[in-house]
Parts: structure tokens; sequence; C-alpha cells
């Protein structure tokens, strides 16, 4: 039981990588796109931060920095790629600490909405076992714990790409394959232990 559980939580921290950041893209990608779309004022592909701050007021300097991964001063194609390259390796940890806005170490409500727009409020909901307004990452990973215990149909301590999609509706084939670090067609605590 004590190996499930730490399986469980092995998983918890891979599949919430994948899908919170899938989750994420899939509900923001078309407002994502529309926003930066009307940034480029000049259509030349890459926003600055003028730019940016026209369409989205409440973006800060520090944040379009981060949004920056190849820090050449505007947002640009290889800004995403990297940015997602970045929530595959590092996982749910990095996913949370960056949406951290205020960096206490917890996602408010409000955190939560901005980073995550649609898929926050019912995971948020879950997550807050205590009521106190944040999200923690134990807290987190609490839960996608919950949620692959009862996505392991067969209780084998794996996921299969069928039992992943039932836990994460949104997590595609792309997700799943890179998670799957050892190429076994499941996710275990082997692949959580394995560097990408």
């Amino acid at each position: 039981m004590k190996n499930r559980m730490i399986l469980c939580m092995a998983l918890a921290a891979a599949a919430a990588a994948g899908a919170w950041a899938q989750a994420a893209a899939d509900t923001a990608d078309g407002h994502v796109a529309r926003m930066l779309r009307q940034a480029d004022v000049n259509k030349d592909g890459r926003i600055t931060f003028e730019e940016l701050k026209a369409v989205r007021p409440q973006v800060t300097g520090e944040r379009f920095k981060a949004a920056d991964k190849n820090g050449d001063g505007v947002l640009s194609r290889e800004d995403r790629s990297a940015a997602e390259a970045t929530a595959g390796r590092n996982g749910v940890r990095a996913k949370l600490k960056e949406a951290d806005a205020d960096g206490d170490r917890k996602l408010s409500r409000e955190e939560a909405q901005t980073a995550f727009p649609k898929a926050a409020g019912k995971f948020f909901d879950k997550a807050d076992r205590d009521g106190d307004g944040f999200v923690t990452l134990e807290e987190a990973k609490r839960v996608m714990g919950e949620k692959l215990r009862q996505a392991d149909a067969n209780g084998d301590g794996k996921l299969s790409q069928e039992e992943a999609k039932t836990a994460f509706p949104r997590m595609n084939e792309r997700i799943f394959h890179r998670l799957d670090r050892n190429k076994d067609g499941f996710l275990s605590k082997e692949d959580r232990n394995r560097r990408g």
C-alpha cells in the first residue's frame, strides 16, 4: 500500500505537469493566439512589451521577461517552444511556481485563474482541502494522486494511455508520449525517476 501511494504521488507530479499544461494550452490557445495577433500591431511575428501591454494592461515587466525565454526582449514562436519544453521537463512544480505571482509558494484563486483560465475552477475547489483560499504543491499533488488512483482501472500501478485519458481527458498522445520517458507505453514511477 505504501509503495502504491509513493507511485501515485510520483505519477501525480508527472501527469499534473502534462495535464495542467495541456489543459491550459487547449483552453487558452485560441484566446492567446487571438490576443497575440491583436498585440502584434506591425505583424512581424514578434511582440514587444509595449505591444502586449496595449492589449493586456495587467501584464507586468517581470511576467513579460519570464515569458521571454530566450531573453531577446520580444515574444516569439521560439519563446513558446521553450516554455512548452520547460513545462514538460520541470513538471507541476515549475508550472505552479510560474503561476505563483507573489512568490508565496501557494496559489490563490486569482493566480490559478490567471495561469489556468478554464482549468482552474473545478481543480482549485477540489485541491483547497483546508479551505484557506490557497492551493499548495502538496494539495495539488494529493488531488492528482486521487485522480491517478481512480484512473488505474486494473490496479497494476501504472497508467496506460487509455487510463490516463480517462483521468485527464485533454491529455493528448503527444503529452502522454513525452511523459512516458522509458517508452514502454505506460506512465509509471520509472518514468518519473528518469530524466527526459
